[in-house]
């Protein structure tokens, strides 16, 4: 709960429009640190791309590349990038709320931000009250970490699939080193 949704419930009263104008600047700053979150999945995007398109990476116990985790990575990085850009929209959208609300009473802010909204195609109309401050605000923030989760999910499933490949690897390398071993060894004792 925001600074002005507190004096307000404390008091009976709506919080202050200067209140809700730093909390709708607040919910802006916090949104655009979601660019981070949209980044760092962009490049394992790519790098998921990169291997689905080598073929490089075998998993453990096939004899063939299994491309439907690294398919995962990818498609996480796609559902990913649709919350960035909605956070992205939502992070413009609250610094320009911020400013209505610095200039006029906050009910009339928030309707004629509806109105622009629906203008726009961006909101469908809806009969009832104005949707308030707070609600706003705890969609935005429920937005981020969606976003979160995506880029975070993709970056275990990334590590845990290079984890794997490095593992099977370093496993192929092990049993053919010992295997050229064995190898020499019976031919030494043979020719013995």
């Amino acid at each position: 709960m925001d600074a002005g949704s507190e004096i307000g419930a404390l008091s009976g009263l709506p919080a202050p429009a200067a209140d809700q104008a730093l909390a709708a600047a607040a919910i802006a700053s916090l949104l655009e640190q979601g660019t981070r979150f949209d980044t760092l999945s962009n490049w394992l995007g790519v790098l998921g791309l990169a291997v689905l398109a080598s073929g490089v990476f075998y998993l453990p116990g096939t004899d063939s590349f299994d491309a439907r985790w690294w398919c995962a990575v990818v498609l996480l990085g796609l559902l990913q990038k649709y919350f960035a850009l909605r956070v992205g929209l939502d992070a413009r959208l609250f610094a320009q709320l911020g400013q209505r609300l610095q200039a006029m009473a906050a009910d009339t802010a928030l309707a004629e931000f509806d109105r622009a909204l629906q203008c726009a195609g961006l909101r469908k109309v809806r009969a009832g009250p104005t949707r308030s401050l707070a609600d706003r605000c705890r969609g935005a923030r429920r937005l981020l970490r969606l976003q979160l989760c995506c880029t975070l999910l993709q970056c275990l499933l990334f590590l845990y699939l290079g984890v794997i490949a490095a593992g099977s690897s370093t496993a192929g390398e092990t049993d053919a080193a010992h295997e050229l071993y064995w190898q020499v060894s019976a031919e030494a004792v043979h020719v013995a």
